[in-house]
């Protein structure tokens, strides 16, 4: 370690304290619970309290939760999401990413900006994979796309969806009414659920 370098106790930043440690009096600081891998500096009165340590506190051991929300136009999918989401959690949602890729609309959007849109899902999706969000909401209409990535990111599935009066009336409430009718009549043939 340099000298002048600014270094941080990872054991008291995991319990939410930052504590500058002294560049000439830091232990490398060993995983509880496997010695074979590091965290990063650690200060020594964290080195010497060993006793009574179950687990390891690190941010990588804590474990992932990934809900993918599905399910037919106009079944609420991002207002679940909004409902059930917690301050810091990624959330992955075709039609906020349009928007913010300069989409004038809030649905339905332009198919120029879809490959566009699905390289963010796919980068959003890697980030995931990589550790580096523990608590991440992906919504995606189809039940089957939904389930592999339940499999891939070892996530849980909601499926969302309604009667067609309530679709159908929600439906009439955007700007492209009878396109939207249209994607949930479609959103039905591809996933086997039959009107309701």
């Amino acid at each position: 370690m340099d000298q002048g370098e600014r270094f941080v106790c990872w054991r008291c930043k995991a319990r939410g304290v930052t504590t500058v440690i002294d560049p000439g009096n830091w232990t490398l600081g060993h995983c509880d619970v496997d010695r074979s891998k590091y965290h990063g500096p650690e200060c020594p009165p964290c080195d010497y309290a060993t006793a009574g340590r179950t687990g390891c506190p690190h941010a990588s051991h804590k474990a992932r939760q990934v809900t993918i929300v599905c399910g037919p136009p106009c079944s609420g999918k991002s207002t679940y999401v909004r409902e059930h989401m917690q301050p810091g959690d990624l959330v992955v949602d075709y039609d906020d990413i349009a928007q913010r890729l300069g989409s004038p609309r809030t649905h339905d959007h332009h198919a120029s900006y879809h490959q566009r849109i699905e390289a963010t899902i796919a980068r959003a999706i890697a980030g995931i994979k990589a550790g580096r969000h523990e608590r991440a909401w992906i919504i995606r209409s189809s039940v089957t796309r939904a389930r592999e990535l339940a499999a891939d990111l070892g996530g849980t599935v909601v499926v969302l969806d309604e009667s067609d009066d309530v679709l159908h009336e929600r439906a009439d409430k955007r700007p492209s009414p009878g396109r939207t009718r249209q994607a949930i009549t479609e959103w039905r043939q591809a996933n086997g659920v039959h009107h309701r």
